[in-house]
């Protein structure tokens, strides 16, 4: 089915108002059954609910909703943790790889708390299951 699919009839909904009705018990479910897939998702997708997250919880924190803005920051990491997922058993390695390897550069330099998540991901698209021909 793939995440693609999976996402699109049962969403994240992490625009919602209040975050703990967001679907975020989906995410350890897809962290452990992701197989085989575009990683090109991971970057127009999941990176794209990491941008807006994180817009999201600077605003919270101007407004003094320091929970709601550590909510916030909570799910950037937990949405980040896919990364290895993403990467076990590529699709398109080299082509996809591409374009992550700006955000990954960015992350590593501006957010020390990913390091670990980041250098996993990077480990896993290098087994030699991981690799595609394309």
């Amino acid at each position: 089915m793939g995440p693609q699919n999976f996402l699109s009839l049962l969403a994240l909904n992490l625009h919602v108002e209040d975050l703990s009705l967001a679907n975020v018990w989906l995410i350890p479910i897809l962290k452990q059954h992701i197989v085989g897939v575009r990683l090109s998702f991971f970057t127009s997708h999941i990176l794209g609910l990491v941008t807006s997250l994180k817009q999201r919880a600077q605003v919270l924190e101007n407004e003094s909703r320091i929970v709601a803005s550590r909510t916030a920051k909570a799910l950037v990491y937990r949405l980040w943790s896919l990364l290895p997922a993403f990467c076990n058993y590529l699709a398109n390695t080299a082509n996809s790889f591409k374009g992550l390897a700006k955000s990954l550069n960015d992350a590593l330099y501006k957010e020390p708390d990913l390091h670990g998540i980041i250098c996993y991901g990077l480990q896993v698209c290098m087994t030699p299951f991981s690799m595609s021909c394309c």
